[in-house]
């Protein structure tokens, strides 16, 4: 019997052991006289830096801050440390880590210990998981053997037997009652009865022999308390181990060792779907692992059959609807009775949802890095854009040009608004363009959208409409978001060679914080474009650089790989989001995100024709002196006079001595001696009524306008002849101008 109990406690240590090492919280034991370590999970580990050696030589008193010290060591000389207690703990490299610990009293390899679980409160929710090693008690005691008559009445009993009878007023012995209820049924049935019930404070298997012919009935009795004591002892164990297994945030489950399910827990049906009958039986690595990720699997299966503790290998697994969820997987061998392998235990985290966050902010990185660089170049490809552009436009003016001339020079203002259209995506994707917000009525743009593909798309591909009702409304520029939607029509007609159908579709969603970390976003409600098609879908690959810039699957000279990136950029510079779905053979889904508005698009009018110049005073300050000399030229042919300066120094000094008044300073945002809002602060010193018209190739200087008057305006390069005529009549009447909010 003892030796069944040994091999009963042995498994369920091993059991215990693989799940303490398993938890995700950090977990220690230590002595309860001595206070010393006994043992530390892995997560400990991780948590706080130090080795399993290290804190073998450490107490509960060493992981806390000088001024928390006393109080804990009260705690443990009081033997009070025990419940939940709210601290902060120092890491090895010197770190405060705030922390909920759980202690309780235990026994751990036959002295009195602490089990002290810690979370951590600064990187998950509260949770809670002790783990406690219930106490295993064995003693011997006396045996009680009795010999009883008809009635109950004692003939004979050995010492042992004294603590069970009861002594009568005339000083006879006699048993319990229920024992002569046993005694008279043995004789009736000629048949010994077993029962098994308390003796004293034991618990025994009592034996009733009937003797017929002497008309007695002797009793044996055999102690069954250690085997009582250590099968409840088990259903304890196994119920604590029920209990953690089923309420423990983390996958759970038990394999055969050729790696069938045998059970899994309630959490395992949370992630993946299945319920635990569904799994059990099933060959895990054929049903449930994709076949890219097998032999890594097998191989970490094979290492915990052969006894190692295999800690951190992960692979995907397949779920009820037919996806895929992430898991970091820590898996051991369990044994039987024998000492036998009988399986694996796998405790798995479900990290799906942490890498895809990782991959997200490893691409916002990577786009963040060539987004700046691509704006870096557009801003200085627009200023020689603005002088070629300029130029050419001059040169047309004339009339006497040659045919062959003219032919000529038309071919460079193509290739140069051209060149302008490619600069603008390249603004476009690195969020330094500039928008004008307001409210988008989103269904109206998007039958706007259908009509004008309905002309620019093949005739076998098929426009479908789904809007929703009431029309939802998003903060939006709406030029920049049609060109986004157009980007994303031609992407799904390039999809569909053969034809196919694409849906546009508006409504409302309300992401929840899960949702919206997932995209980077607030959670809360949005207005949703949906764009559709049943073209050829993307591969994994694919998916992952889709929005990067100069990534594409077409033939070399069929693409530039920045629609998708320009598509990103112009959804992210109106504060939304946009995700996509695919794979292949099922199509293409993008979804873009965008902030609800308050009110309803109200519609523009339409801006009267700009007035030429009635001789007013230019100061012009721009370090590049082409863009400088086709300003001024630009200024000269529409009425004003000019002041040229080549930089911020430069101009406060011809401001200073200029001897007309200076109506206007046309000035570049950014020029190696300072900025143009420095100089117009120094030249309002002297000219405090003057106005002021900023030039920038990208928008992101316009944040710097802060705290300007209403006057500063910015005028983006490459500008045409009307918009330069039209930018700086309404700076130098800003009466005309509606007032700001």
């Amino acid at each position: 019997m003892l030796s069944w109990l040994s091999r009963s406690n042995r498994r369920a240590s091993a059991t215990q052991q693989i799940i303490f090492d398993g938890l995700p919280d950090a977990a220690f034991i230590y002595d309860a006289k001595t206070h010393l370590f006994l043992r530390a999970n892995p997560a400990a580990e991780a948590l706080l830096g130090y080795s399993q050696d290290e804190f073998l030589t450490m107490t509960p008193v060493d992981l806390h801050p000088p001024e928390e010290q006393g109080t804990v060591e009260q705690r443990l000389v009081d033997d009070s440390d025990c419940g939940a207690h709210l601290y902060r703990v120092a890491r090895k490299d010197g770190g405060l880590v705030p922390v909920e610990i759980h202690s309780s009293s235990m026994t751990y390899e036959g002295r009195s210990a602490y089990l002290s679980v810690m979370r951590n409160l600064t990187e998950r929710e509260a949770q809670q998981r002790q783990v406690e090693e219930l106490a295993r008690l064995a003693a011997e005691a006396p045996t009680p053997i009795l010999r009883l008559g008809p009635n109950g009445a004692v003939l004979y009993a050995n010492q042992a037997a004294q603590a069970v009878l009861i002594r009568q007023e005339d000083d006879q012995m006699v048993a319990p009652r229920p024992w002569s209820l046993w005694v008279r049924d043995a004789l009736r049935s000629g048949r010994p009865i077993q029962t098994e019930t308390f003796v004293g404070t034991r618990t025994c298997l009592l034996t009733f022999v009937p003797v017929a012919s002497r008309g007695y009935v002797n009793v044996y009795s055999v102690d069954t308390s250690e085997q009582v004591e250590a099968t409840e002892q088990l259903r304890q164990e196994r119920d604590l181990a029920e209990s953690l297994i089923n309420t423990a945030p983390v996958i759970v489950i038990v394999f055969t060792p050729d790696a069938r399910v045998i059970r899994a827990n309630r959490f395992t049906e949370r992630v993946l779907g299945y319920p635990e009958h569904a799994l059990t039986g099933r060959d895990w690595m054929e049903s449930m692992v994709p076949e890219p990720d097998r032999a890594g699997a097998r191989q970490a299966f094979q290492r915990a059959l052969e006894g190692h503790v295999v800690a951190g290998y992960q692979n995907r697994v397949y779920t009820v609807d037919g996806g895929t969820r992430l898991v970091e997987w820590y898996t051991g061998s369990l044994y039987d009775a024998d000492g036998c392998l009988s399986g694996v235990l796998a405790v798995g985290h479900d990290i799906t949802e942490r890498q895809e966050l990782e991959t997200r902010l490893r691409l916002a990185q990577k786009m963040e890095a060539v987004g700046q660089l691509a704006g870096g170049i557009a801003h200085d490809f627009n200023n020689l854009l603005q002088v070629i552009n300029g130029n050419v436009e001059f040169a047309l003016m004339d009339p006497t040009l040659p045919e062959q001339c003219q032919q000529d020079l038309g071919e460079v203002r193509r290739a140069g608004r051209r060149a302008a259209e490619l600069t603008s995506q390249l603004l476009a994707y690195s969020r330094q363009q500039s928008v004008q917000l307001g409210p988008v009525d989103l269904n109206q743009l998007l039958i706007q959208m259908r009509a004008m593909l309905g002309r620019s798309l093949d005739g076998n591909i098929e426009i479908d409409l789904a809007l929703g009702a009431p029309p939802p409304y998003a903060i939006a520029d709406e030029a920049q978001l049609e060109r986004a939607l157009l980007n994303l029509a031609l992407n799904a007609r390039d999809a569909m060679p053969e034809g196919g159908e694409i849906t546009l579709a508006t409504g409302r969603a309300t992401l929840s914080r899960r949702e919206a970390d997932l995209i980077g976003l607030e959670a809360g409600a949005y207005a949703v474009i949906r764009v559709s098609d049943t073209g050829q879908g993307m591969e994994r690959e694919t998916l992952e650089h889709a929005f990067e810039p100069f990534y594409t699957t077409k033939d070399v000279g069929k693409g530039t790989g920045l629609g998708l990136a320009q598509v990103y950029g112009i959804v992210t510079q109106c504060a939304g989001a946009i995700s996509v779905e695919s794979s292949p053979g099922d199509g293409t889904t993008f979804r873009i995100y965008l902030p609800l508005a308050e009110e309803p698009a109200q519609a523009d009018e339409s801006p009267e024709s700009a007035p030429p110049g009635s001789g007013e005073t230019i100061l012009v300050v721009e370090d590049d002196d082409g863009v400088r000399r086709l300003a001024v030229r630009l200024l000269t042919g529409l009425g004003y006079r000019t002041i040229e300066a080549s930089g911020v120094l430069d101009a406060v000094a011809r401001a200073h001595v200029a001897r007309s008044k200076i109506n206007l300073v046309l000035t570049d945002l950014i020029m190696p001696d300072g900025t143009g809002i420095e100089c117009a602060r120094q030249i309002r010193l002297s000219h405090p009524e003057i106005c002021v018209l900023f030039m920038s190739g990208y928008s992101e200087d316009a944040t710097r306008l802060a705290g300007l008057p209403r006057r500063g305006r910015v005028l983006q390069k490459p500008f045409t002849l009307p918009q330069i005529a039209s930018a700086v009549a309404e700076a130098l009447h800003p009466e005309e101008m509606p007032q700001e909010g």
